[in-house]
């Protein structure tokens, strides 16, 4: 295990790159203009209303804003600008306490319409300029070696339509989700197909930790994210953020916050107390370097403790080899493995943090379930340990998607391999999760 074999593993990737970037991402031009359409029409609904109720004023204007925030409707001013005046960021708005119905009928349009503003600003204009005048096939960059925790990035090559100023480009990694369902495949009948890791970076970190309640809890199927929505009283998906905060280094927040964190660090006790080796170790390092088992070295310049004990790099250290190991060492083995199997009838488009994109013909839709299977678990494991020496013990999974459209989920399934060997489908019975036996249709993937 060194840098070496790091820098092999990376030497595969640019071939795969290569052929990604021969396929385009594709824009559904009925969809595009439906949503367009729509969210400009909600959006001058929403000025209208907001015009009425502020009397007027300039939503643009943080100076009027704030009057009309602090002063008038009396929200509490906790955060202050650089010069002093009441802060008017969308964040900060966000954040607001309200006492009075007036004070929740205006944050509730405020946030809807800075939403659409958003979408539109960041996307939708350019989504319409897309399929307007250039089929719809949106041009975008994926890149590595530009991200401090070594997972890919991706850049929009800027594209000008004839009635801008200026060009526009879209972001790969971070298209908002309910947008996804605009893209579909630029091949006639085929369909859209994304896996994604399973929990990917929790289980890393358990797998490098063992830590035994984490390891129990991934063999058993439970639902971390459920559980968390039910300590914050909200749903699966705005759960997600907040589930494994603690994992990151994150303790701050409100008083709910503080008490999840510590007893999510009392919980996964030998996890956390791996990561507090990480940062001892980057403390004494003379170059405050963290070198881990799987060969990656990260280096925190100028790491210290204040005063108080509280060390200034502890959440990149937390977080760096968490993020890396999953999403820039296994989801980059995947799609080379994958790369090297496809038949014709798939190709790999893209990757987005822990999930892999593909194009499928419809026949080729259980080869390419097993496939991805496959790469992402049993063959991710295997590289580890053949390549950089290191044993990654904890059982992998993947969700896989297939669809007309991405992220338009219309088939789904559920596949875990196990420390032991088996691969299962994890189902619901009675309300609980459980993995029953999976057999491959084509034994020749793992081979």
């Amino acid at each position: 295990m060194s840098l070496l074999d790091i820098m092999y593993s990376r030497c595969l990737i640019p071939y795969v790159f290569s052929q990604m970037e021969k396929v385009p991402f594709q824009l559904d031009p009925e969809r595009v203009t439906e949503v367009y359409q729509s969210t400009i029409q909600r959006k001058e609904e929403l000025t209208r209303k907001l015009y009425t109720i502020t009397g007027g004023i300039n939503l643009n204007s943080g100076k009027q804003l704030g009057e009309y925030l602090y002063n008038v409707l009396g929200f509490t001013c906790s955060t202050r600008t650089a010069t002093g005046a009441p802060a008017t960021d969308a964040d900060t708005i966000k954040a607001l306490v309200c006492t009075s119905e007036e004070q929740r009928e205006f944050l509730a349009l405020y946030t809807e319409y800075n939403e659409c503003s958003s979408l539109l600003s960041k996307c939708l204009n350019l989504f319409y300029g897309v399929i307007d005048e250039a089929d719809g096939k949106l041009p975008i960059e994926t890149r590595q070696c530009t991200t401090r925790t070594h997972r890919f990035s991706s850049t929009g090559v800027p594209f000008k339509h004839s009635t801008w100023k200026k060009p526009k480009r879209q972001q790969g990694q971070n298209i908002p989700r309910e947008l996804k369902k605009l893209f579909k495949s630029h091949i006639p009948g085929w369909l859209v197909a994304e896996c994604d890791g399973s929990q990917l970076e929790f289980r890393t970190a358990v797998g490098a930790s063992q830590d035994p309640i984490g390891m129990r809890e991934i063999e058993t199927y439970v639902d971390v994210h459920a559980l968390t929505a039910e300590v914050y009283k909200c749903s699966r998906q705005d759960a997600k953020p907040r589930t494994f905060k603690p994992m990151y280094g994150g303790t701050s927040g409100s008083t709910l916050d503080k008490k999840y964190a510590k007893a999510f660090t009392e919980k996964y006790k030998v996890l956390n107390a791996m990561q507090e080796g990480w940062v001892r170790e980057v403390l004494l390092s003379p170059t405050n370097t963290l070198k881990l088992p799987w060969g990656m070295q990260y280096q925190f310049p100028g790491t210290s403790v204040n005063k108080w004990g509280y060390c200034n790099n502890r959440r990149d250290i937390f977080n760096y080899p968490i993020q890396g190991l999953a999403t820039g060492e296994i989801i980059p083995i995947a799609m080379v493995l994958m790369q090297r199997k496809l038949p014709d009838g798939i190709v790999v488009v893209g990757q987005i943090h822990d999930s892999i994109k593909c194009l499928v013909r419809p026949d080729m839709v259980d080869y390419w379930r097993e496939l991805s299977l496959w790469a992402m678990t049993k063959g991710a494991r295997q590289f580890l340990k053949d390549v950089y020496g290191y044993d990654l013990n904890v059982q992998l999974g993947i969700g896989a998607k297939v669809s007309t459209h991405w992220a338009d989920t219309k088939d789904e399934r559920s596949l875990e391999y196990t420390t032991d060997g088996r691969w299962v489908e994890v189902v619901k019975e009675n309300g609980v999760k459980v993995g029953i036996p999976y057999t491959f249709q084509y034994p020749e993937i793992d081979q």
